[in-house]
């Protein structure tokens, strides 16, 4: 059976993988906050589990680069075998892992951790194809 875009539930749904359970969590409330409906892995095996399971797929997988096991790098690439339109936001600490990211991943979109709120969101709802993120709550 084939997966539904999440887009017909309405809600926008986020893949969000990194390994500290901090950034997941931070990330995951703002996600939220702006109405996004967020899917949380601690891994790429973690979230390519995720991804299998669920009912709909995701509107935009956002990861960090640098993770035990599998690389965001990697995990963007096994994701795209699977769902080749989805959008891609890879995020680090590391200004080098970005610039690295960016030219393996002519695809994605690459960013420093340390971002702001309102940047990362505007990139967000530029990636899912929304030109500007909503008044927040």
């Amino acid at each position: 059976m084939k997966k539904k875009p999440s887009t017909a539930s309405g809600a926008k749904s986020v893949l969000l993988v990194d390994d500290s359970a901090v950034i997941r969590s931070a990330y995951s409330e703002l996600l939220r906050l702006f109405g996004f409906q967020v899917l949380k892995a601690r891994s790429g095996a973690d979230a390519l589990r995720v991804l299998a399971s669920a009912a709909a797929v995701p509107d935009l997988l956002l990861t960090d680069f640098i993770m035990p096991g599998m690389t965001g790098v990697e995990l963007a690439l096994q994701v795209r075998k699977q769902h080749p339109r989805m959008p891609v936001l890879l995020f680090s600490a590391y200004p080098e892992y970005v610039e690295h990211a960016a030219q393996m991943l002519p695809f994605a979109t690459c960013m420093l951790k340390a971002t702001n709120p309102d940047k990362l969101m505007a990139c967000v709802y530029k990636m899912i194809g929304q030109d500007a993120a909503p008044a927040q709550p």
